[in-house]
């Protein structure tokens, strides 16, 4: 679990860094790039560098402002 509330201005570590461990990641790692992913169904595309944060990559991980009950709850029980 992370809490991140971020946006790129372009000129930042996000730019400079965003997916540039993605082939080291990949090759250590290669069950992280096969496996489908919950909020797209599809493995993740390495070759996709996220630079600059976009609505489009929302993937239901943002918990910020829900609160601890949504973050702790169990949906299993």
């Amino acid at each position: 679990l992370y809490v991140a509330d971020s946006k790129s201005s372009g000129k930042d570590q996000q730019a400079k860094y965003g997916g540039a461990f993605l082939e080291e990641l990949q090759a250590k790692y290669p069950e992280l790039f096969a496996r489908k992913q919950i909020s797209t169904g599809v493995p993740m595309d390495p070759s996709v560098k996220i630079k600059q944060w976009s609505a489009k990559y929302f993937n239901g991980t943002n918990i910020l402002g829900r609160g601890a009950g949504y973050v702790l709850k169990d949906q299993a029980t």
